[in-house]
């Protein structure tokens, strides 16, 4: 074993093989060296000479070369991260003698990579490091994942799992699909038709004083109250995503960032969506919570709502490179 800090050696031909850390693979190596010719030794830099004796081995993960007296070698390792593909693709079953037109988020790790997709609608091919990942959904605009059922099954070609949940390996490549099942409501109730009488005919009556007149006030419409739903990201999110704010009666949406106003929306989109680009890169890591206070239009008589949700910007694994010789 090598220590990263290097080591003396004998003169002869060396190697030495490293162990990349779970999820890498020794991609590469380049080994620069110095030789003072002299009882010295200089550390050798990135632009310090590429060693003629040195030579790389990716697919054993060895380094052989020799050393010289006096000589300092020095290798920089190149491990690549791990990756595989997953592809969601959604399928729609529309009620019998109807076409949906249900819209529907695709999402993994929480993020939407497909907006606003409909049936045959997917997200493509997406690269995603190797371990667990989850598969899943939002609604659409106009949809409600309510009168949905709703199913997932993934493939990598060994096999069949359903569920959420999917473990990605090296140069796997995933394909699920979201089978949402359009529910059919119940059929109405029928009223029975009324029983006819012939009218009896009136007997004579005596005359009698007009009876008073009952003024009923009018009914007034009761008013249209507001609503809002927040969506956006969870977890440890990689890519920029969207939080947003969908519902009825918004006059305007404020949202705070870690408790620091950062953006008022007066208008929604072109999809009735009120939001904001949180771009998890661009922040301190650690947890950060996102508050959105929604305003209502005065008609509506709905007070203002605070909403919130909270995610992770996580820090890179760690690669410390080991070596065996």
């Amino acid at each position: 074993n090598v220590p990263a800090s290097g080591a003396y050696c004998y003169t002869p031909a060396l190697n030495v093989t490293e162990r990349p850390a779970s999820g890498y693979t020794f991609s590469g190596a380049v080994c620069r060296h110095t030789n003072t010719h002299s009882n010295s030794y200089v550390e050798p830099t990135e632009s310090s000479a590429v060693d003629g004796d040195t030579t790389v081995n990716p697919q054993a993960r060895r380094i052989d070369f020799k050393v010289s007296l006096y000589e300092w070698v020095k290798c920089w390792v190149t491990n690549t991260r791990d990756t595989g593909t997953v592809t969601i693709t959604k399928h729609v079953v529309p009620a019998p003698g109807t076409t949906d037109t249900g819209k529907f988020d695709l999402t993994l790790d929480g993020a939407v990579e497909a907006q606003d997709v409909a049936d045959g609608g997917s997200t493509g091919s997406v690269a995603v490091p190797t371990g667990d990942h989850a598969v899943g959904e939002l609604a659409g605009t106009g949809t409600s994942l309510d009168d949905y059922g709703s199913s997932i099954a993934c493939d990598d070609g060994n096999g069949t799992v359903t569920g959420a949940r999917i473990n990605v390996t090296k140069g796997s490549a995933w394909s699920c699909v979201i089978t949402n099942v359009r529910k059919v409501p119940p059929p109405p109730e029928t009223t029975p038709a009324p029983v006819t009488t012939p009218p009896a005919t009136p007997s004579a009556q005596p005359p009698t004083t007009p009876a008073a007149i009952q003024v009923l006030s009018e009914s007034k419409t009761s008013p249209k109250p507001g609503t809002a739903r927040l969506r956006g990201p969870t977890g440890c999110p990689i890519r920029a995503t969207t939080a947003s704010v969908t519902g009825k009666r918004i006059a305007k949406v404020t949202f705070y960032l870690d408790g620091k106003k950062v953006r008022t929306v007066t208008h929604p989109d072109s999809h009735g969506r009120w939001g904001l680009r949180v771009t998890p890169r661009t922040l301190p890591y650690g947890r950060h919570r996102l508050r959105v206070v929604v305003t209502f239009v005065a008609g509506s008589t709905t007070k203002s709502k605070t909403l919130s949700l909270s995610f992770t910007r996580c820090h890179a694994a760690v690669v410390t490179p080991k070596f065996t010789g």
